[in-house]
């Protein structure tokens, strides 16, 4: 079983992320405009923003996650764990297990 770590959402706290999330397969799932917070090998979807955001930003959600899940599906991944980019975990590896 194959799994990445999608995380999507504004690119907020990249550099925190990726150290958290290392080791890990992660599918960066953002908005057009950001490209300056990614490095060449990272795998980022960089979508549109949507003209009708919904209550809460649900249609925001909707479409980073889609499109992220999207890309893992056309690299192979068979599992995905979505995070959002304004969170940064203590210990994602206990995290995982706890699933």
């Amino acid at each position: 079983m194959s799994r990445a770590i999608i995380i999507q959402g504004p690119s907020l706290f990249v550099h925190e992320l990726k150290k958290m999330w290392a080791g890990f397969d992660i599918i960066w799932s953002t908005w057009k405009g950001d490209e300056a917070n990614y490095d060449e090998d990272d795998i980022v979807v960089f979508n549109d923003m949507p003209m009708e955001t919904g209550v809460g930003n649900v249609k925001l959600q909707q479409q980073t996650v889609i499109n992220g899940i999207k890309k893992a599906k056309e690299l192979g991944f068979t599992r995905v764990f979505k995070w959002r980019s304004d969170m940064v975990p203590n210990n994602p590896k206990n995290l995982l297990k706890l699933l």
